[in-house]
């Protein structure tokens, strides 16, 4: 493939290219690990390009797409061939992208990017992959009841979005229903003519990686030069029902998680997303103060903002701590009292600062680490305005005032609007990991 453009972002040392079929190709050469580098392959929107209803489908394919193989070759037969290269099979996806990535060395990445380029320009969907996936499926699912921290991750998120099924884990049924055939005319039309974005970060040539993507990606026929909109897609309420959920696990029958969670929005406003997450900082720090301080107990909570880039409108505020089952009241009650102190007056100057330290530390520390160049340029093209929110954000966290975060505690820790979801032990002989509303 011939390379159409060929660009240099200046201030942050990134070589962004184009081929004539649209496929882009992001370059950001470091010293970081010395001969290794670090790809990501971006494909199409992902899960945003499959029905609602074909969850199961995405998690089919980021389980075992790599046990596929390419159309020429079964996974066995791979393994042989490319035994003793450092290479990656398969791909995820994501929620708003199928990606490949991994870690490789310059001599391994020209057999890298062939094989990721016929992973997803003749994917094998192979019956053998599918016999895998069915083995896999019930112990799959008899483990994400084994923890109150697993029970939370498969259902709590869609609990939270108001049943919406692109969020939370589909259910047993739905991921035993997966058929290839289904799964090949869900994925064709995205691997066919979707964009197509490949980044790589580190020790490497950069002509020879140029070379590499123009001999696998850089050849495929033409892609669309822009992603798809998806805006029915994107879509997603916070759960107008805000009683609270009893959950249960069935591991240890001393764990129960209290998790406490507010509405509040997308991430479209970069200062606020900033805001938010330095309220989480400090929310974690008093709550971890607190708790310890009244139940006397070397509990770890945590506090977290999720605003979200790809949904409109959709965001949560959150904090979960693991207890003893009958300590989840005292937990709910301190998060409370924290909330309600947060709205009513600024923070003490100390607290922000205790929260803020750590972050800009280690926001200092990340852009030495290939792993954090990836994650920011992995867009640089399809998404070029999210750069600027990577170039602003220690600014953005050194912005932040005690009144700024009481402002955000007003607006959106409101203890009307707060959704509680309690983890216990299943101590009855019903169906484990039923939800129901407390009484």
């Amino acid at each position: 493939g011939a390379v159409a453009e060929d660009t240099v972002i200046e201030d942050l040392g990134v070589r962004t290219i184009r081929f004539a079929n649209n496929v882009r190709l992001n370059l950001k050469p470091t010293a970081f690990e010395k001969d290794r580098l670090r790809f990501a392959i971006r494909v199409g929107s992902g899960q945003l390009a499959l029905p609602r209803e074909s969850m199961a489908q995405a998690v089919f394919l980021s389980s075992v797409s790599a046990l596929g193989g390419p159309g020429r070759q079964g996974y066995d037969e791979l393994r042989q061939v490319l035994a003793g290269h450092r290479v990656t099979y398969g791909f995820d996806a994501g929620e708003d992208k199928y990606l490949a990535r991994g870690i490789t060395t310059m001599a391994d990445l020209p057999l890298q990017m062939r094989l990721s380029a016929a992973y997803f320009s003749d994917p094998g969907l192979r019956p053998e992959m599918l016999a895998r996936w069915q083995a896999l499926v019930p112990p799959y699912v008899a483990q994400l009841d084994a923890t109150p921290q697993a029970v939370a991750g498969a259902q709590v998120p869609r609990i939270l979005a108001d049943g919406n099924p692109r969020f939370g884990l589909p259910s047993e049924e739905e991921l035993t229903a997966v058929t290839l055939e289904d799964t090949r005319a869900l994925v064709a039309e995205q691997f066919a003519h979707a964009p197509i974005e490949i980044s790589v970060v580190g020790d490497f040539d950069s002509e020879a990686v140029i070379a590499a993507v123009a001999a696998s990606f850089g050849a495929l026929p033409a892609r669309a030069a822009m992603l798809d909109e998806w805006d029915s897609e994107r879509e997603a309420r916070f759960a107008d029902n805000r009683s609270e959920r009893v959950l249960t696990h069935a591991g240890a029958s001393d764990q129960a998680l209290a998790l406490t969670y507010w509405p509040t929005t997308d991430d479209s406003d970069a200062q606020e997303e900033a805001t938010m997450q330095m309220l989480a900082l400090a929310m974690r720090l008093e709550l971890l103060d607190r708790i310890r301080e009244q139940l006397g107990a070397s509990y770890s909570p945590g506090a977290g903002s999720s605003m979200s880039s790809i949904y409109r409108g959709f965001g949560t505020f959150s904090t979960s701590v693991v207890v003893e089952p009958g300590q989840a009241g005292a937990v709910f009650a301190a998060v409370d009292a924290i909330a309600e102190d947060f709205r009513k007056a600024p923070i003490d100057a100390d607290l922000l600062d205790r929260a803020r330290k750590p972050l800009l530390e280690k926001i200092a520390l990340s852009r030495r680490e290939n792993s954090w160049w990836l994650a920011a340029i992995d867009e640089a093209q399809l998404r070029a305005e999210r750069l600027d929110r990577m170039r602003s954000y220690e600014s953005r966290i050194r912005a932040v005032t005690p009144a700024m975060l009481q402002a955000a505690a007003q607006l959106y820790l409101d203890p009307t609007q707060a959704l509680r979801n309690r983890v216990v032990p299943d101590r009855s002989p019903r169906p484990r990991s039923v939800q129901r509303d407390a009484a």
